[in-house]
């Protein structure tokens, strides 16, 4: 399947230690991405979610341990982009596995980039030293751009 051009949604998947705040993270990479592009961001982490006075800034999902049954399925689907969501390229800024790798795969994606990551639903592997999760983006969406000219 050829990448062309035309990207112009984005799904960003990384991990969160709980450190830095959710909005702190979508304003380190919007400036990233042209307006006319869509972004969202999924964060996995091993924290639990906090019940109270626990808001989200737009466009970012977070899925904890405590948001998975006692079978490993996902509680809700609600934690997700929506079903009619469909995204041109997924980037994993990290390696994930077990119930996080399911809903990955779950999701309606076009192309999937990953930073050392090989599994076969990872089309484009990218091997990087880069740590910053910015970084990886910049790095991912120039190499999207090479092989789509």
């Amino acid at each position: 399947m050829p990448i062309s051009n035309s990207n112009t949604s984005f799904l960003l998947v990384l991990p969160w230690d709980g450190t830095q705040q959710l909005s702190g993270i979508k304003e380190a990479f919007q400036p990233l991405f042209e307006d006319k592009q869509h972004v969202e961001i999924l964060v996995f982490t091993d924290l639990k979610r906090p019940k109270e006075n626990f808001s989200l800034p737009s466009r970012i999902y977070v899925i904890s341990k405590s948001d998975f049954s006692l079978f490993g399925k996902l509680k809700s689907k609600k934690l997700l982009p929506t079903e009619y969501t469909h995204f041109d390229v997924m980037i994993l800024l990290d390696v994930f596995s077990g119930k996080q790798e399911q809903i990955i795969k779950s999701l309606k994606i076009k192309h999937v980039v990953g930073f050392n990551y090989e599994r076969d639903f990872v089309e484009i592997n990218l091997i990087q030293s880069q740590q910053k999760p910015t970084e990886k983006v910049i790095f991912a969406k120039q190499i999207l751009t090479k092989i789509s000219d």
